[in-house]
């Protein structure tokens, strides 16, 4: 059996699915600046797209972006302006109404480049066999549950 190594993405996502998971990992350090991933944040008590630094009652610092959820059953992708003017990376649990969660992990050059206006498309986790594309485009509106 062949062995490859897992790039940055595929190891934050493994990390996420472990980490959600309750099992451990350590991870040595390697060098390089950057800050490390927030825990996930997602739907709160206040409002959708809530987290620890921005429970969604509307105080957040700055305006928050949906994305574009394929083959969506009731996920939500919301970035909170918090989460867009911090500076570490993020990771968004999209449990929104379904009945399970799903984590996208993103960079900070993705979320910078989301609160610029760009257009950046990514994978969540895996659950039960499927996971989702994620489509941060301010030029086009969230595609509805159900696509």
């Amino acid at each position: 059996m062949e062995r490859r190594g897992l790039d940055r993405r595929e190891f934050t996502r493994e990390w996420v699915v472990a980490v959600l998971s309750g099992v451990t990992i350590s991870v040595a350090g390697c060098g390089g600046g950057g800050g490390s991933p927030a825990a996930p944040s997602g739907p709160s008590p206040g409002g959708p797209g809530g987290s620890a630094a921005d429970p969604g009652d509307g105080t957040d610092t700055g305006s928050e972006h949906r994305a574009s959820i394929s083959a969506n059953h009731g996920h939500e992708a919301v970035l909170t302006g918090t989460e867009l003017q911090g500076s570490g990376d993020v990771m968004l649990d999209i449990r929104g109404q379904a009945d399970h969660s799903h984590v996208v992990a993103l960079t900070r050059d993705e979320v910078d480049r989301i609160a610029q206006g760009e257009r950046v498309v990514t994978a969540s986790t895996s659950h039960q066999g499927h996971d989702h594309t994620i489509t941060f485009d301010p030029t086009e509106a969230p595609v509805p549950d159900d696509y």
